[in-house]
């Protein structure tokens, strides 16, 4: 048996577990990690960004995207919407 094979089930099952994503507009008060500002002409092209980065927590999208990590500590900042990555099982 190949390693393909042993794994194939292995990945299919832990892809699983998650259903879907989505961004849900929260406001913030604590500025974020910029993790990258990625060349994005729409909220929906920085969302599929961001999914494309396993450390993305969220994004902000004005005239520019920003793909946003962990929160920084010691920091206050002013309340920005920020679109924050969630995920959801059904099972």
């Amino acid at each position: 048996m190949s390693a393909i094979q042993i794994l194939l089930p292995v990945l299919i099952a832990r892809l699983s577990l998650v259903d879907a994503s989505c961004f849900v507009p929260e406001t913030d008060l604590i500025p974020r990690l910029v993790l990258d500002k990625p060349v994005a002409l729409t909220v929906d092209d920085c969302e599929t960004a961001c999914l494309a980065n396993s450390a993305c927590l969220g994004i902000s999208f004005d005239s520019t995207c920003s793909l946003l990590g962990d929160p920084l500590s010691g920091t206050c900042g002013m309340p920005t919407t920020v679109r924050i990555k969630k995920y959801s099982n059904s099972k």
